[in-house]
């Protein structure tokens, strides 16, 4: 798998994560009857930007989001994840985890303005199934605290 290189590639990101998104049920309301013809070519400059630093973008992320009534933190880490595995089935490299790491950046300023953001909030963005149960706020269990102690 080739890492990201082009604002071809940036596109490619683009169109796969916004596909099927009206169908996502957690952040599919957010997007029902949005211009896509204009929304997505907006979304291809703000990535490549952000990535490549081309400066094609010019706008104002963040005003969109705050008229969105009902975002949480949910919200924030099911776009992380969703975002993170588009990336992670196209491409694999250092600008696709610098992607990856914006993605991160963006969704926690925006938490922060929206005074959702919390100093564990990184958690959130991992896939529920490979969270350590603490981190789900589950108690170890006793299989995992067994090895506790032992040097391997």
């Amino acid at each position: 798998m080739t890492d990201l290189q082009t604002e071809d590639d940036v596109r490619s990101v683009v169109l796969a994560f916004y596909r099927g998104m009206e169908t996502d049920l957690v952040l599919g309301p957010y997007f029902a009857g949005l211009d896509w013809d204009a929304h997505l070519p907006r979304m291809v400059s703000f990535w490549s930007s952000s990535v490549f630093q081309t400066g094609a973008y010019r706008g104002r992320p963040f005003a969109p989001h705050a008229r969105m009534p009902g975002l949480s933190r949910e919200h924030f880490a099911h776009w992380v994840r969703r975002f993170h595995r588009t990336v992670d089935d196209l491409f694999a490299g250092a600008q696709a985890d610098l992607l990856k790491a914006r993605a991160e950046q963006i969704a926690g300023v925006f938490q922060g303005k929206l005074g959702l953001w919390r100093k564990d909030a990184a958690l959130d963005y991992a896939e529920p199934e490979v969270r350590a149960p603490e981190a789900r706020g589950e108690p170890a269990r006793a299989s995992d605290r067994s090895s506790e102690g032992r040097e391997n």
